[in-house]
């Protein structure tokens, strides 16, 4: 995905901005490419005295790390090079990706030294290490329409999630009619996520992954009246109902190995 990819896009800037590509730097001809497509582990476990078998404590994963090269297409000036090197030398993780696979985000950074590969006559290439946010890659962000349960007659939603692994939504929740607020996702056990004693008019953010809310009400705390349940969404298509008493929006992203 990487390794046959020319064009790609850091930080919210295309590669074709600039007069450069990516490149497969290889000692032989024709190389194969050879990416990583999974994230190696570490195995946490213990031995007690006496046991012939570790205690299993789980698994650790890598974050991810990967090498390229970016080609100069002509001959560079300073006034190039130094555009180019601050717009990829960031101190923060930024959104990457190819153009083999546009749908595949990495959050990443540059780590160790950017080499710069040449003939002494302003033409060559880039070299960098991006190191990744987390063992995972990502799709863009997904945002659902708001939905209004009363104007629409709405009891029920889909969402389907296309990763390798379950998500936790980060939503906005508004309430607009009386009882409890509730989602129950009837694909994945009729799991149930409740909130009582909201007020109406009241709107709640909850970020499920940090397991974060927060009122529109000042100066208020709202997980004394949640049951303590943050919605999951499994692998494949996901029907989520709702009670008819609210207007919600979520957003989530597919997470890839």
């Amino acid at each position: 995905m990487i390794g046959e990819s020319k064009y790609f896009s850091f930080d919210g800037r295309k590669s074709t901005d600039y007069p450069i590509i990516n490149i497969n730097v290889s000692t032989g001809s024709p190389s194969p490419f050879s990416e990583s497509v999974g994230s190696g582990k570490t195995i946490n476990e213990v031995y007690p005295r006496k046991a012939f078998r570790p205690h299993f404590y789980g698994v650790q994963k890598s974050v991810k790390q990967f090498s390229v090269s970016f080609a100069f297409t002509e001959p560079w000036n300073d006034d190039l090079m130094d555009e180019i090197i601050m717009w990829l030398n960031t101190d923060e993780y930024k959104p990457l990706f190819f153009e083999a696979d546009v749908d595949r985000v990495f959050y990443a950074m540059p780590v160790e030294d950017i080499g710069l590969i040449h003939n002494g006559l302003k033409e060559g290439y880039l070299t960098l290490t991006f190191r990744c946010d987390s063992a995972y890659s990502y799709s863009h962000e997904i945002i659902t329409p708001i939905y209004d349960t009363i104007e629409e007659d709405l009891e029920m939603i889909e969402i389907t999630n296309r990763g390798h692994y379950k998500i936790y939504p980060e939503m906005w929740i508004e309430k607009i009619d009386d009882g409890d607020l509730v989602l129950n996702n009837l694909t994945n056990g009729n799991q149930e996520m409740r909130f009582e004693n909201i007020d109406v008019g009241e709107v709640l953010h909850i970020k499920c992954q940090t397991e974060i809310i927060k009122t529109s009400k000042e100066d208020t705390f709202r997980y004394e009246d949640f049951n303590d349940v943050y919605l999951e969404i499994l692998y494949g298509k996901n029907r989520i109902k709702l009670s008819k008493n609210m207007r919600i929006r979520i957003k989530y992203q597919y997470i890839y190995s």
